[in-house]
């Protein structure tokens, strides 16, 4: 795991392009504490700077930038499958210096560097490519690494974060109406976008070439398996096909485990991480040590007593520790810092302060990240799936549209069903479905609308889980764990991010795995390690209360909602929860805006 930071310019370099190439590398240097390298070639306009956090052959000989006759590298990540493709290159006449993924990678992609190449790779990375004055930049399945790049008139840039981007090129911010609407409505930007002009977020499986002055392309080596729901009258899986996901997920664990350093695990009572650790006991019989922060009962739901037991029953090591051991302060502007931009989501905070204790302990920690999309945790899922009907039903959705102007509309299963049989547009839902009492009027003009709608080809169920993987699982669920994480130097490896484990479960159809229950799969595999009275159906997440954050700043600034608010929006029926992450968006825009923006015009 590390930092990196390079770029191809269309001339050659100065001593002034190299001097700040370096002290942007530096920035990256909490994302990699134990060493830092540059490489540059003043003649080809090419610099690459790393920091590396040695986690495979620790030994000075892996560290980067990776320099082969032709071609140089440097990447951030971890291949797990690396000794597979070692002993595939080494058929084929290749030979080795090191121990570790890097030199494998470089040798990889030496032979090819497209989309051959990278899918054979199992792991998450970040990485730039230099070969014959072409720079390749590519990111892994799911986004799990975080690669900004940009081009202007002297060349390509790129950085693991946005912070030595907009630094060391001074990039001008973009508040743009659409942007700030897209924001207001989902607490992140969609298809790469930042807030910033023309810089860009790499998406997952996303490979892009420039060659020294030409033009760039953007491609990708991946296109993620739709989920389908077909049959709601087809069984559910049968015993060898969940014994086929639970052998994926083993293999995934399995190789998730290599490491020359020690490796931990996040353990809350929840179901992926209880998995997880029974399988580690008692498949692949790992003494790992497992630890669980134990929070402010104000703030977030207190697992540590439950996850206590389980991990006593598996027989694994464990530690519970506080979460005032940190030192963090969370405000919404160390929120804005850890992103670099505008983005919402709060469980930074709990991963930052899980990640400051548990790198006193271990340099890798497993976690059970991309449970609940790939395998429908949440509870919108088992609601669609069980009242379906509807939305099928015309005098059904006639009498939910009357509700829509009634307190019942409060209740959130009925909101939800209210919304999805009385609107077709998806953003639309998720406006609403947030503020229930804005009428479409309001919703139009503070939200960013209409741009993705149902089709007659597929469900409200279907479109919510595509639409959750294409969007909410890159673009808010992964970010939070990489930054809070990285801010402290630690590494973590989510093995239901698993490309093999992803298209195995998505070749069933959808419905086949909710007639299971919500994570039915999961709890199925879990039952033959855990007593029923230790499975944990009702796992609270690790989501830093808004509500405290808008207090605190209302209260720093000696402010009121009315400060923000014009009389409209203020005669809302807004639900307090709901009118706070809509202030919490607006408050970091603000911040971003680096100067007070009066919401009360807008």
């Amino acid at each position: 795991m590390c930092g990196i930071y390079g770029f191809l310019l269309k001339d050659n370099l100065s001593e002034n392009d190299i001097k700040n190439g370096i002290k942007a590398t530096s920035k990256l240097k909490h994302r990699g504490p134990d060493n830092t390298g540059y490489w540059f070639d003043k003649n080809e306009g090419i610099f690459l700077g790393h920091t590396r956090l040695s986690i495979l052959d620790i030994d000075e000989r892996s560290h980067q930038p990776s320099l082969k006759q032709s071609s140089a590298m440097v990447y951030n990540g971890e291949i797990y499958n690396f000794k597979e493709i070692r002993e595939s290159l080494m058929l084929d006449g290749k030979n080795f210096s090191t121990t570790g993924d890097t030199e494998v990678l470089h040798q990889l992609l030496s032979i090819n560097n497209g989309h051959q190449s990278f899918n054979k790779l199992d792991g998450m990375f970040a990485l730039a490519f230099y070969k014959n004055s072409s720079l390749t930049l590519a990111v892994d399945n799911f986004g799990e690494k975080p690669l900004f790049w940009t081009l202007n008139d002297q060349g390509l840039y790129f950085s693991s974060e946005i912070l030595p981007l907009t630094q060391m090129l001074n990039l001008e911010k973009d508040l743009s109406e659409e942007k700030i609407k897209e924001f207001t409505t989902y607490g992140f930007l969609k298809g790469g976008e930042t807030f910033y002009k023309n810089l860009y977020r790499a998406n997952p499986a996303e490979i892009i070439n420039y060659s020294r002055g030409q033009s760039l392309k953007v491609s990708k080596f991946w296109h993620r398996p739709a989920f389908t729901f077909d049959d709601k009258n087809a069984p559910a899986l049968n015993i060898n096909e969940i014994n086929m996901i639970k052998d994926e997920i083993i293999q995934s664990l399995r190789l998730r485990m290599r490491s020359d350093v020690p490796v931990g695990l996040f353990m809350s009572s929840g179901v992926d991480s209880s998995l997880l650790a029974a399988l580690l006991k008692l498949e692949l019989n790992r003494d790992i040590s497992a630890l669980t922060v134990k929070f402010n009962k104000d703030f977030i739901h207190d697992e540590s007593n439950l996850a206590s037991k389980i991990a006593h029953h598996i027989g694994i090591d464990h530690r519970i520790v506080d979460s005032e051991e940190s030192q963090s302060h969370n405000s919404i502007d160390s929120l804005y810092k850890f992103y670099g931009e505008p983005m919402d989501n709060t469980t930074v905070y709990s991963i930052s302060q899980i990640s400051e204790i548990a790198s006193k302990y271990f340099k890798v920690a497993i976690s059970g990240t991309g449970g609940d999309e790939l395998f429908f945790g949440y509870n919108k899922h088992g609601f669609l799936f069980k009242n379906d009907y509807i939305f099928k039903n015309s005098n059904i959705k006639k009498i939910l549209k009357l509700l829509s102007f009634t307190p019942l509309s409060y209740f959130p299963k009925i909101r939800t069903a209210i919304l999805l049989s009385s609107h077709d547009g998806m953003d639309l839902i998720n406006a609403l479905r947030n503020h229930p009492y804005f009428n479409e009027d309001a919703i139009k003009k503070y939200f960013q609308v209409n741009t993705m709608h149902h089709t007659n080809e597929s469900t409200p169920l279907e479109q919510y889980i595509n639409y959750d993987l294409d969007n909410s699982l890159p673009n808010s669920i992964i970010p939070p764990v990489d930054r809070g994480s990285m801010f402290h130097g630690l590494e973590v490896r989510s093995p239901f991010l698993s490309k093999k484990i992803y298209e195995l479960v998505s070749s069933f159809d959808g419905f086949r795995l909710l007639k299971m229950g919500q994570k039915g799969v999961l709890k199925k595999i879990l039952s033959d390690y855990l007593p029923t009275e230790l499975l944990n159906p009702s796992k609270q997440g690790f989501v830093y209360p808004i509500s405290k954050l808008i207090d605190d700043e209302l209260k720093k600034n000696n402010y009121a909602y009315s400060n923000y608010l014009n009389e409209d929006m203020l005669k809302l029926r807004i639900p307090k929860n709901n009118l706070d992450r809509f202030l919490l968006r607006r408050m970091l825009i603000e911040r971003h805006s680096q100067n007070f923006r009066n919401f009360k015009s807008s």
